[in-house]
């Protein structure tokens, strides 16, 4: 069912036999008037009361399929630049590899420590990268454990944990963030570690103790760039060659997801707001990432985003919410065009489109026996 409402100028599909809102259209600034849905149900025209028309197409609003088999939250994404693998990472303690299209699970493996919460793919399909007490990478070839490298001594206290890593583009370096396992973690320290992809020893630049807990990773395209984001409340900018900070962008809470754009012209930034042990609004800040200079503030989800990215064509920002919403952002204009409200319980935690643009995968912050994985197919 489809309804349109005056005062929000904002169409809605419905779920009837559920009784639940599936998506919200948003395009309109004016009173919608009428709605009509062609005799083949593949479009939708809705018409407002200054006369102006959109056209809706129905047949390509997102079509799902879930990927049920974690038993607990579900942090983190990564997916194959040939669109065929997906990884996830879970607070069961579990890695899955999946077949993207069939949802049939490849790998599936326990690591030690309270949860994975980061997983990566490089993008030469080599390597599976995930994150928890220690680090654990599989060819994906024989899909077989290459090796685990370790993060503590043997038998020692476990002091960090890794909240996020990430492939450089040309595959030869893998970064790392790491968070401290404290009570107080607001005030808690972190590490940046980066391994040589040959040898899978350490770069011995990259071995850096910082002030901050690190939650967020991406790596420029030419390799030269890198940008994290964590409890520091900003965004830094360093040099990967020699590990030296170039740049901040201040941030009013902890950076918890980041993306850079495709023509890496812009990054956007979700964080959280902590206020004693809970969290406040908090909006997603884009910036300009050739003056450093604020583009725009996104302001929609009642408690801020905890996941986005970019559409590869970069037309679209996607941003999932702590109230399992998703919306999908204009990036000509920095408007949103499109809510929705997913069938899944908790915070929407992770979010990642595949390299054609066409799905787009979404992870739940469920701790149900049914945490599960969308996979949205996307005009």
């Amino acid at each position: 069912m489809i309804t349109a409402s005056d005062d929000t100028q904002i169409i809605s599909q419905w779920n009837v036999a559920k009784g639940n809102q599936e998506l919200e259209l948003i395009g309109h600034d004016t009173s919608i008037v009428d709605l009509q849905v062609t005799p083949d149900n593949k479009q939708l025209i809705s018409l407002t009361s200054d006369g102006r028309l959109i056209e809706w197409k129905l047949d390509t609003l997102p079509a799902r399929k879930a990927f049920i088999g974690h038993r607990d939250e579900i942090d983190d994404i990564a997916v194959s630049q040939d669109g065929r693998l997906v990884a996830t990472g879970a607070r069961d303690r579990t890695v899955k590899l999946w077949d993207a299209h069939s949802g049939e699970i490849l790998i599936d493996q326990s690591l030690k420590g309270f949860g994975v919460h980061a997983v990566a793919i490089s993008s030469d399909g080599r390597y599976l990268a995930a994150g928890s007490d220690t680090v654990c990478i599989w060819d994906l070839t024989s899909r077989e454990l290459l090796r685990e490298i370790p993060l503590h001594p043997a038998g020692g206290v476990i002091e960090f944990g890794v909240r996020t890593l990430c492939f450089t583009p040309d595959c030869q370096t893998l970064f790392v963030g790491l968070h401290r396992n404290a009570p107080d973690l607001e005030k808690s320290d972190g590490k940046i570690v980066a391994w040589n992809c040959k040898t899978w020893d350490v770069v011995p630049a990259w071995n850096k103790v910082l002030p901050e807990g690190i939650w967020a990773i991406e790596a420029s395209s030419d390799g030269k760039r890198l940008y994290t984001g964590g409890t520091s409340k900003m965004i830094s900018i360093w040099n990967v060659q020699t590990a030296e900070k170039l740049k901040t962008l201040p941030h009013p809470g902890w950076v918890v997801t980041m993306t850079l754009s495709p023509d890496e012209k812009a990054i956007a930034a979700g964080f959280w707001i902590l206020k004693g042990n809970d969290s406040q609004s908090a909006p997603i800040l884009v910036w300009n990432l050739t003056d450093h200079s604020l583009i725009k503030q996104l302001d929609g989800h009642n408690r801020g985003a905890f996941s986005v990215d970019f559409s590869p064509d970069g037309r679209r920002l996607i941003s999932g919410g702590t109230s399992g919403d998703l919306c999908f952002w204009d990036t000509e204009r920095w408007e949103p065009k499109a809510w929705m409200e997913l069938p899944l319980s908790g915070w929407v935690l992770a979010t990642k489109f595949s390299k054609d643009g066409k799905s787009l995968f979404v992870t739940s912050g469920s701790q149900s026996e049914q945490s599960q994985m969308l996979r949205l197919t996307i005009d």
